[in-house]
């Protein structure tokens, strides 16, 4: 007959049996968490090493992708994933996605200044573009700005509701040749990978409340760019050049503010140091003509400014204005600067074309 001892004591080994299964079981599950965060985390540590990669050399790469991620949001300068989120250590603007992703390097270059950053699209990503207003100026900003996005998407038009696309050169063949075409804005039902470009001179209404890709305004005439989704309602970003547009289309206006933002306070830093560089060779070029020697050596260019042995002035306005477009261009950074900008180039052109570099 069994005792209640013994009645007790397999009570109390059935219940520490269960107690230590489930310890066993939490901590497995935990390491299992812990270990699927781990290689998370690890993804895109690895995303934002290529792109450095990408950023510092130039040259493109693939990155295998977001596979395993049940969210992931890209909010310039974060990614928020399930396991954080992580601050890019460079400006990247990407669209994400599951499959094989493009990164590479695109700059806007200024003769006296470079601003880079790196453009990431999924291999598969179709950018369709509805140019209702279809005119020179149109077909320049499509070229300009297909020229500069990544090779691996395809391109196409949306008119109607018909939608084509082809790779970068016969898209490009076939903008050249479009002029005087009419397109209608855009009726189909397209797949998410898609990202769609309306340019238009006038608010455009959206009808097609059953899109479900990503979809660009331009109003040229306006200078601004928005997302149809909200229309003028989100506050319409004004654009200043082909990557405005390109980073808007990535990631809307949160990454188009976080650009402009980082572009203006590396610019104002880059100006500072450009007007000190400026002045210091303007009057390291006079000081090295003021010797008396200067007859029995090669002068540098009478265009660069120079003094010669005598004392007398030669010196010219090249320098002068260039250092008075720095000096104007600093000043603006705070508001409108873009022709101010557009002013430095000029002069910087001009300052190379002589030689006075």
């Amino acid at each position: 007959m069994i005792s209640v001892f013994q009645i007790f004591r397999v009570l109390m080994g059935v219940i520490v049996f269960i107690f230590v299964l489930t310890f066993f079981l939490r901590v497995s599950d935990m390491y299992s968490s812990t270990q699927e965060r781990g290689s998370l985390l690890e993804t895109v540590n690895a995303f934002d090493h290529a792109a450095m990669q990408v950023y510092t050399s130039g040259n493109p790469t693939t990155f295998p992708g977001f596979e395993g991620f049940e969210t992931l949001v890209y909010e310039a300068p974060k990614i928020k994933h399930d396991a954080g989120q992580k601050t890019l250590s460079v400006p990247v603007f990407f669209v994400p996605g599951t499959g094989e992703i493009m990164l590479e390097r695109r700059c806007l270059d200024f003769g006296w200044y470079r601003w880079c950053m790196v453009l990431a699209f999924p291999k598969g990503t179709k950018v369709l573009f509805t140019p209702i207003e279809n005119t020179q100026q149109t077909r320049d900003l499509i070229v300009e700005l297909v020229d500069n996005l990544p090779s691996t998407i395809e391109f196409g038009i949306c008119d109607g509701n018909g939608a084509r696309t082809a790779d970068k050169e016969g898209f490009l063949s076939y903008i050249a040749g479009s002029a005087g075409t009419e397109y209608q804005p855009c009726d189909v039902q397209l797949p998410e990978h898609y990202r769609l470009v309306t340019i238009n001179s006038t608010w455009l209404k959206q009808t097609q409340e059953n899109q479900a890709v990503f979809h660009t305004i331009i109003e040229p005439s306006s200078g601004i760019v928005y997302d149809a989704a909200t229309g003028r309602s989100d506050q319409p970003r004004p654009y200043h050049d082909w990557m405005d547009i390109a980073v808007f289309i990535t990631g809307g206006h949160r990454a188009l503010d976080y650009k402009q933002a980082v572009f203006t306070l590396e610019l104002e830093a880059a100006t500072g140091i450009m007007h000190q560089r400026t002045v210091l060779v303007s009057q390291k070029t006079k000081e090295l003509n003021r010797q008396p020697c200067l007859e029995c050596s090669t002068p540098l260019p009478e265009a660069c400014g120079w003094t010669d042995y005598r004392g007398m002035g030669h010196e010219s306005q090249i320098y002068k204005d260039f250092i008075s477009s720095l000096l104007a261009l600093k000043g603006a950074m705070g508001g409108s600067y873009h022709s101010q900008l557009d002013g430095t180039v000029i002069r910087y052109d001009e300052l190379k074309s002589r030689g006075c570099e």
